[in-house]
């Protein structure tokens, strides 16, 4: 069994190594981390909010907003409210009085980010969404840069890069941003050069309105071991845009500034959420039907990140655990 363990931890380290030396080919010999642009086309763009307990974050997050590089008439801000408990419904009326273009609303129970960000999508008709979060800094290019993808009608989906903003807190949230960058300047740009990222951050999210649309049954329907999933399933949405035959692609020039965890009670808060989110679209992914489709929609090195590294992700620690147990 030491044999079998030992074999699989290297399988594990050479495709690391391999995802790493082709992204960095890919990156260098064929400029994959650069996507075709045209910044003459601005269509209409909402900007989708759920807010829970953010305080005057979520008032600062749509400030940065509105004060992108991109014409003033063609950009809505719609955010949700959803049950906080501080006083986040204050500031976002605040900001609502000063700008006619954003609009705000408050659940009158919990319902999630995924359903929030649908109640608010309800409320929007521009051409195309962007879906962010609350607490989230938005830079001044971002939204020119991500529009500027979709004059190609193929493009139905893109992210931009999560940079961390408190890089400098503890060596905890310089981990963190080691880990981000690697994330958005390595591991996706492979997925780019194939226009099939399998993940579009949910922090800076932007999708065609009519896909959201064709997309939202699957959202409010989807449930875990029998509950309603309320989390923002952005892994979920991104496998779904490539299900209906469209590109997704990481512009890492579009830039969001976010926090990350800086002590290990969040962190871990944190990653078990998005782990949490990742065993549900894993299970989601081996079912035939979806197995067939994510063959057909995803190319090479996502589907080989997909299932591959994920099904080692999960062996792996049984077999340390039952190496453990044997040799105690």
């Amino acid at each position: 069994m030491g044999t079998v363990y030992y074999i699989i931890e290297v399988i594990v380290i050479l495709a690391v190594v391999l995802i790493f030396c082709g992204s960095m080919f890919i990156r260098l010999a064929y400029r994959g981390h650069r996507v075709p642009q045209d910044y003459k086309y601005e269509p209409t763009v909402t900007v989708l909010m759920s807010c829970f307990n953010e305080g005057k974050a979520v008032y600062d997050t749509i400030k940065y907003i509105l004060e992108s590089d991109y014409p003033k008439d063609k950009i809505t801000v719609i955010a949700v409210d959803d049950c906080s408990k501080d006083d986040s419904w204050v500031w976002m009326q605040n900001i609502a009085k000063l700008y006619p273009n954003v609009m705000v609303f408050r659940n009158t129970e919990n319902k999630g980010k995924a359903h929030s960000l649908l109640f608010a999508f309800e409320k929007s008709d521009s051409e195309l969404i962007l879906i962010i979060d609350s607490d989230g800094e938005l830079d001044k290019n971002a939204i020119k840069e991500l529009t500027s993808c979709f004059f190609n009608p193929v493009v139905g989906g893109v992210g931009g890069c999560v940079r961390v903003r408190n890089a400098s807190d503890n060596w905890l949230t310089q981990m963190q941003t080691l880990q981000y960058n690697s994330v958005f300047q390595l591991a996706k740009v492979g997925e780019t050069f194939t226009g099939s990222v399998s993940c579009i951050s949910g922090a800076i999210f932007m999708l065609r309105s009519s896909i959201y649309n064709n997309i939202q049954a699957d959202i409010k329907t989807r449930t875990w071991l029998g509950y309603e999933v309320k989390e923002g399933e952005d892994r979920f949405m991104t496998n779904l845009i490539l299900h209906l035959g469209y590109k997704t692609i990481v512009n890492n020039k579009a830039k969001v500034f976010t926090d990350v965890p800086n002590n290990f009670k969040q962190f871990f808060s944190q990653q078990l959420r998005w782990r949490r989110g990742f065993c549900r679209i894993l299970l989601w992914s081996v079912k035939p039907t979806i197995f067939i489709k994510n063959v057909k929609t995803l190319k090479s090195i996502p589907l080989f990140r997909l299932y591959f590294l994920s099904m080692l992700a999960f062996i792996a620690p049984a077999l340390i655990t039952w190496l453990l147990i044997s040799s105690s």
